[in-house]
């Protein structure tokens, strides 16, 4: 065996040195070596057959064959193995390596194989061929199908960012890498107040296989940056199969000096706006609106309203308006001007008070001095929660209007109660009286009221009534009101079918004007039915009813109609949107007119995209009230309807917006027809707290009416310092160096500068002086972490990395440093030379525990360095492998050191890239070797 082995090598070198020794130029044209491929001799006796012949390739993952050799003949074979594939593909596979198969012997070779990142031909032919110089070449072949793979990652190099005082734009990078085997095209949205580079949107094209680093400025003033705060910059990275990845990038800025808020006093965050109508021309009126608020920061506040008269001394005043609102958890009171409704208008001056809760006792009171008219006016409501979903509540009113000399009282009890998610139930029964002087004769009527509202919400049933009666004596704007509206209805899924029956009366009184009440007395019936159903963005409903009405007129109308209505909300498009509202009457007067069955058309139809719209409304025929009268008796045809385009646009971020409209109208009864424009420009600079807007009509055709009108307002923000009333406080930090150990700054003591510390989550840098300051902060609790303090070797804060500070007042806090241990180290990568796979050292913990179980961190810097001050102990020093790819692992992650005994002491971790391990399989044996990924 050994002489046949010896006979095969000296063959094959012989044939080595033969061909480098020939002379090229000595060769005849017949033995240069020509295009055609010469014919190949197999290896006889040896049989090869491949386990599969296809395989699928995954991107850059390996596939797996098997080439099965069998030696049919008594003597032993010898033979190298060459696979080959496109040039930039990767084998496992030692061609160098010489393989014997023994007579009779069946050996099983793996074969791996992984397609590079860049997309190849889907069907590659992949050929292995057993060479012998001396016996022949045999080959085999079979099909890589190549799928397409899309992967890709993205990256922070450092999610901690520290702008840059020296420079107005400061850069983070974002690490991505496709390794997949198709093109990539990555969106980036920005979500952030900062100014970048970039925008707030980013598209990028990776290829495949390749790395890109994406390097973005954030502009920032220098002036600013004591006082900004730390922020994140959010990005989506998104690919066109909608799969993303979110990143948070933390922004953060190193001084000596921080202001948390702009002043050390309370600020009254004040807003003027100035108006002025008709600035075109004719009758104008100018007036100023201006409003507060001041945060007492313990949950209270005070706030302030304002608008003046007019200033045009040729008009009455426009009413000018104050009050002042002081609110805390549970109490409002306010005094000045108040507007409310309580069955009458409270609108006057007076005063406020709410207390109100959850649970318990409650209360609302309400007394003003109205401004129309002359009458005292005042409410009280009472509240008593039972539970969440049970509570009492009473109202009472009084309303003594000395200009008429009409007195009312009023009181009314409500029962509010809800019944699971289903159902609400609201009870209220009310007594009034009314009181008036005839001639000095007090004549007092007395009447009631009653209302219910029912809900009732069940798997396929809903039935909802809302009922009231007034008696004509009962005070108020609902006096002599009998309503009633209710609609029961049968739901199966998204649609519904059911009834509706309403109910509206008006009696006329006796203690009022019988002439002004009779314009509104009256009686009007509907029945129906209704039907819908509801869509994801839109509905369409549908009712068919008849309505009876009855108007106390002169002429004792009595009107029956057939009504149709049609009401829908469709979708258009994405963000369109398109409403109709439709009726359709047939009326039959029964008396009072004289004439025939009539109709009745309107209609209101709306459509807005993202930035156009139009609105459309008609009516064709008489509606009610005297419309059928005069109908009937004049012959007077009210036909009008009007169209109006717009649109809306915003520019430079919603800083600038703008609608312009057309308006054409036309109405039969009054003869004409109108053409004018409208226009609406606003400007909201919020950066300088400052806003401005103009909007008016010109009138292009004048028909029914002018409509010539330009109004004109601005408006500022201010904050203005209430001086003498300090709100925050300042919190000076000052470092030191204590060499004789006294806990005393003084002047054997050396000032710890530039170092990097943090109160809370904002950053500082110790100046020349050991000084730091974070000023205008609230009371409260601060932590201060010593643990990013550099350049200290040796030295370490007395009373650890992180100390509690409570600051009640301007405090200035020493802090001492005493002599140290001082704990170094760094991680040492061993890569494969032929990998392309990258690792970022920077930003690991490491982690020091002490023999009594104290714990002390840090990161490594982007070198992948790292060190610790400490005290005289002996330490545990862990690093975390957790945030380790599968790719790299740590080949010792926990060490011991001693500083106790020593001064100082280094330590490396050492981060291998791991291999792959590749099997050889012949009958019986298995033999590996490694190849890295």
């Amino acid at each position: 065996m050994t002489r046949l082995r010896a006979i095969f090598y000296l063959t094959v070198w012989i044939a080595i040195i033969a061909s480098f020794t020939a002379s090229a130029d000595d060769r005849t044209d017949s033995e240069k070596p020509s295009n055609k491929k010469p014919s190949k001799k197999p290896i006889e006796n040896l049989n090869v057959r491949l386990l599969k012949d296809t395989v699928y390739q995954s991107g850059s993952s390996f596939s797996f064959n098997s080439l099965t050799i069998a030696n049919t003949s008594s003597h032993p074979k010898d033979f190298a193995i060459d696979v080959e594939a496109p040039e930039e593909w990767q084998v496992l596979f030692d061609s160098n390596k010489l393989y014997t198969v023994q007579p009779y012997e069946v050996v099983q070779l793996p074969i791996r194989l992984a397609a590079t990142n860049t997309f190849s031909d889907p069907n590659t032919p992949i050929t292995v061929t057993l060479k012998n110089p001396a016996l022949g070449e045999t080959d085999i072949q079979y099909i890589a199908r190549v799928r397409e793979i899309s992967g890709w990652r993205a990256t922070l190099v450092n999610a901690n960012l520290r702008l840059s005082r020296e420079n107005k734009e400061t850069l983070f990078q974002i690490a991505l890498h496709n390794y997949g085997n198709v093109n990539e095209t990555l969106n980036i949205d920005f979500t952030t107040d900062l100014n970048l580079t970039v925008g707030r949107q980013l598209q990028v094209n990776l290829r495949p296989g390749r790395d890109t680093v994406l390097t973005i400025g954030i502009i920032s003033d220098l002036r600013y940056l004591n006082q900004f705060k730390p922020q994140d910059i959010k990005m989506k990275i998104t690919d066109k199969k909608k799969n993303f990845k979110l990143l948070t990038q933390r922004v953060y800025s190193y001084g000596t000096v921080f202001r948390e808020n702009p002043s050390r006093w309370y600020n009254v965050p004040l807003a003027l706006e100035v108006v002025s109508q008709n600035v075109h021309g004719g009758v104008n009126s100018f007036f100023v609106n201006g409003n507060g608020n001041i945060d007492l920061n313990n949950g209270s506040n005070i706030a302030f309203n304002y608008r003046s008269d007019n200033f045009n001394s040729q008009l009455a005043g426009t009413h000018d308006y104050s009050n002042f609102d002081y609110t805390n958890k549970d109490l409002l009171v306010s005094i000045g001007d108040q507007t409310t409704f309580n069955n009458f208008l409270l609108d006057g001056f007076g005063v406020k008070v709410r207390k109100m809760k959850e649970l318990g006792y409650g209360f609302d009171v309400t007394a003003v001095d109205s401004r129309y008219g002359d009458a005292r006016q005042m409410s009280v409501q009472q509240q008593y929660s039972l539970s969440k979903t049970e509570s009492i509540k009473s109202l009472s009113f009084m309303n003594l209007d000395r200009l008429t000399g009409i007195n009312s009282y009023t009181t009314a009890v409500q029962y509010d109660k809800y019944f699971g998610n289903n159902s609400h139930v609201i009870l209220e029964a009310g007594r009034g009286i009314q009181q008036k002087a005839f001639d000095s004769q007090r004549k007092t009527r007395a009447g009631s009221s009653a209302s219910i509202k029912l809900d009732l919400n069940y798997p396929g049933l809903t039935f909802n009534t809302n009922s009231s009666l007034s008696q004509g004596e009962f005070p108020g704007s609902g006096k002599g009101l009998i309503t009633s509206f209710n609609e029961l209805r049968f739901v199966e899924k998204n649609k519904y079918v059911g009834l509706i029956m309403d109910y509206n009366h008006r009696i006329i009184t006796s203690i009022d004007s019988a002439a002004d009440y009779r314009f509104f007395a009256g009686r009007t019936r509907e029945i129906g039915v209704r039907a819908g159903i509801n869509l994801k963005r839109g509905y369409f409903n549908v009712t068919a009813s008849v309505v009876n009405q009855k108007r106390d007129s002169i002429s004792k109308m009595h009107l029956t109609s057939h009504k149709l209505n049609i009401y829908t909300s469709i979708p258009v498009g994405k963000t369109g949107n398109f409403t109709l509202s439709t009726n359709l009457l047939k009326n039959l007067p029964t008396s009072g007119i004289a004439s025939a069955a009539f109709y009745t058309y309107n209609g209101f139809a709306s459509l807005q995209t993202r930035s156009l719209g139009a609105t459309f409304s008609y009516e064709q025929g008489p509606g009610i009230y005297y419309d059928p009268i005069s109908f009937s008796n004049r012959n007077i045809d009210n036909s009008k309807y009007q169209f109006s385009p717009f649109i809306e646009k915003s520019f430079f971020k919603s800083t600038l917006n703008i609608r312009l409209q057309g308006d054409y109208q036309y109405n039969r009864n009054l003869g004409g027809t109108s053409v004018s424009a409208r226009g609406d420009v606003s400007l909201d600079l919020k950066h300088h707290g400052m806003s401005l807007r103009v909007y008016g009509a010109k009138d292009i055709k004048t028909g029914l009416f002018k409509q010539d009108f330009l109004n004109f307002s601005i408006r500022k923000s201010f904050n203005v310092p209430l001086l003498g009333m300090k709100k925050y406080r300042s919190l000076k930090v000052v470092m030191f160096k204590d060499k004789n150990n006294n806990d005393v700054f003084d002047a054997h003591d050396e000032p710890v500068q530039k170092a990097d510390f943090s109160i809370n989550d904002q950053h500082f840098n110790t100046n020349s002086k050991g000084e730091a300051q974070y000023r205008n902060i609230p009371k409260g609790d601060y932590t201060i972490a010593l643990g990013q303090i550099t350049g200290t070797t040796g030295w370490i804060a007395k009373d650890g990395y992180e100390q509690t500070v409570k600051v009640k007042d301007d405090k200035a806090l020493y802090i001492p440093f005493k002599e140290s241990k001082f704990l170094a180290g760094k991680l040492n990568l061993v890569k494969d030379t032929y990998s392309n796979e990258g690792f970022n050292p920077g930003n690991i913990r490491v982690m020091a525990v002490n023999s009594k179980g104290e714990t002390y961190n840090t990161l490594t810097n982007e070198k992948g360095e790292f060190s610790f001050n400490l005290p005289s102990d002996t330490y545990i020093v862990q690093i975390n492998s957790n945030v380790f790819s599968d790719t790299f692992r740590v080949l010792q992650e926990a060490f011991n050191a001693d500083l106790l005994n020593n001064q100082q002491e280094e330590i490396v971790f050492e981060v291998r890239e791991r291999k792959r391990q590749i099997n050889i399989i012949r009958q019986g044996q298995t033999y590996s070797f490694s190849q890295a990924k």
